[in-house]
């Protein structure tokens, strides 16, 4: 089964209202510099913001579009990448369960967008590829996040202390969720 996920994964393309969610591909790396080049979405992410275009971007950069589990979200109507998504496997539970990560470029935010996509994959997830839980991890000061997730059926599950270590605030909490099918 989870073969047949990562190849449902590779292959993902979803259509929204209003939205395309896809691979990364190379001709995102603008909007994804224009969308990361911002301190706040940085900060949110758990990234330094990006600051040029040079090597190091590039190289990471290309690893993001070589990653099968991450995706685009695309604004159709004008065909901009306004975020990003991740999914990751989580074998840590007894159940088939995948993390969702989310990043929506600051000018396109509180207009739903975020709600669309992390919904549109949440019934690819449970009702196509027949994944048992989604889980999402976020940093307690990303209200909007924690609010978007609650809006959207999320549980809390807790907060995990000393979880990661950011940038700019060294070591930091985050707040667990999950959603079950």
């Amino acid at each position: 089964m989870e073969k047949e996920i990562k190849n449902n994964f590779e292959k993902l393309k979803i259509d929204t209202e209003r939205l395309l969610i896809r691979r990364i591909k190379n001709d995102d790396k603008q909007d994804f510099f224009e969308m990361f080049s911002d301190a706040q979405t940085a900060i949110n992410d758990g990234c330094r913001p990006c600051s040029e275009m040079n090597e190091k971007y590039e190289s990471d950069f290309k690893n993001l579009v070589s990653d099968e589990m991450h995706y685009t979200i695309e604004l159709k109507e004008c065909h901009k990448m306004i975020g990003i998504m991740h999914l990751t496997e989580i074998s840590e539970r007894a159940v088939e369960c995948y993390e969702i990560g989310y990043d929506i470029h600051h000018a396109f935010r509180r207009k739903g967008y975020a709600t669309e996509a992390i919904k549109a994959i949440l019934e690819y997830c449970f009702n196509v590829l027949g994944i048992e839980m989604l889980t999402a991890t976020v940093y307690p000061w990303n209200k909007e996040s924690v609010n978007l997730l609650n809006k959207i059926g999320f549980i809390q599950e807790g907060r995990i202390h000393k979880a990661e270590k950011h940038y700019k605030f060294g070591v930091v909490d985050v707040l667990s969720f999950c959603k079950e099918r």
